[in-house]
């Protein structure tokens, strides 16, 4: 007991310091960058109070019994028991109205979260564009209606993407001007039928590739006109391509905090409203690598670490025609999966 008292008052870094008594609410925690981030949190600081969650409820399991699960994960595999408790899911939607958040639960996270990490989005290229700008758009102002009240809110992080502006040859650390606001969009995508919609979508995107990185774009300009008063950050990552990357990723999240948080010492009439300071976070710059560099990293780890439900030998093949990837498709993926999924079939399991 004794030893615990003292471990309390050992002073940590200014990071470990800051999380110290905090409680975070993070979006996005089921997926694996929130994890990580989770991981990192709750092994690095050990005096943060409690990590509450939103997660989605499943039809065909209990919210209980998916929180336990979570828990369980390999990620968390450093981390004793009461570690793991600090845990808690928050049953909601980030494609709801307010979040899909109960009341009772809406109102404990007002009174108690100071740290708040919005890090939900749907990352798919192709996915239709109301349901992206539901997700990445809608859900990103939702997120700042709820943190405005919260009354002891002490730093919110809005994860980004640093290619929301890739039409630009160069990027720097600040907001750009939006394709259009997110009350047109919101009332665009709530008024046009779906099918016409998803015709016209190529003419709204126009120098954007796909509605990820246009929808993420448009949640910018949510951070910006919502922010007023409010101490935010954008934190935009790349593409990760191994998990050292994803480790350093989340460690400058956690710096970004600091300087989300730089206001609170000043006094209130000195407070004057600026945008949200904004971090790039790509290594490619410092350290390319190749793609034949990538596929030779990607085969060790592969072959070191093979997915757990893996069911076919782990390889990649790069090549720049589509013919031969279509081939590789056919007879790699697609012939496999239907023989697998009908040996499946025979013995009454599902088909995957």
């Amino acid at each position: 007991m004794e030893e615990s008292h003292n471990e309390d008052n050992i002073i940590g870094s200014p990071i470990q310091e800051f999380f110290r008594g905090k409680t975070v609410f993070l979006t996005g925690g089921t997926g694996f960058m929130g994890k990580i981030l989770i991981e990192k949190i709750l092994r690095s600081c050990p005096h943060v109070t409690r990590i509450y969650m939103l997660v989605r409820q499943k039809k065909n399991k209990e919210f209980k019994q998916r929180m336990q699960e979570y828990v369980e994960d390999e990620v968390f595999h450093k981390l004793n028991a009461k570690q793991r408790l600090k845990v808690s899911g928050i049953p909601g939607d980030v494609a709801q109205p307010g979040l899909g958040i109960s009341e009772e639960h809406r109102k404990l996270l007002e009174d108690s979260v100071n740290i708040v990490f919005h890090a939900a989005a749907t990352v798919r290229f192709d996915e239709p564009l109301p349901t992206a700008v539901n997700i990445n758009v809608a859900g990103t102002k939702e997120i700042f209606d709820l943190a405005r009240n919260m009354r002891h809110l002490k730093a919110l992080v809005h994860v980004s993407t640093a290619f929301s502006n890739c039409q630009l040859d160069e990027i720097r650390e600040e907001i750009y001007d939006p394709p259009t606001t997110h009350q047109k969009l919101i009332q665009l995508t709530q008024s046009i039928e779906g099918k016409f919609l998803n015709e016209i979508t190529p003419i709204i995107l126009e120098k954007r590739p796909n509605t990820y990185v246009y929808t993420k774009a448009v949640a910018e300009e949510v951070v910006r006109t919502q922010s007023k008063g409010l101490p935010v950050s954008i934190f935009r990552p790349a593409i990760g391509k191994n998990i050292l990357k994803v480790i350093l990723a989340q460690i400058l999240i956690m710096q970004s905090i600091e300087d989300a948080n730089q206001n609170e010492n000043e006094p209130a009439e000195e407070v004057v409203h600026e945008e949200p300071t904004v971090y790039n976070y790509v290594s490619s710059t410092q350290r390319p690598i190749t793609w034949k560099e990538f596929s030779k990293l990607a085969l060790t780890h592969g072959e070191e670490c093979p997915p757990s439900q893996g069911i076919w030998c782990f390889c990649l093949t790069l090549n720049k025609y589509f013919l031969i990837h279509y081939l590789y498709v056919i007879f790699m993926h697609f012939l496999p999966a239907i023989k697998m999924d009908g040996i499946a079939m025979i013995f009454g399991k599902k088909a995957q």
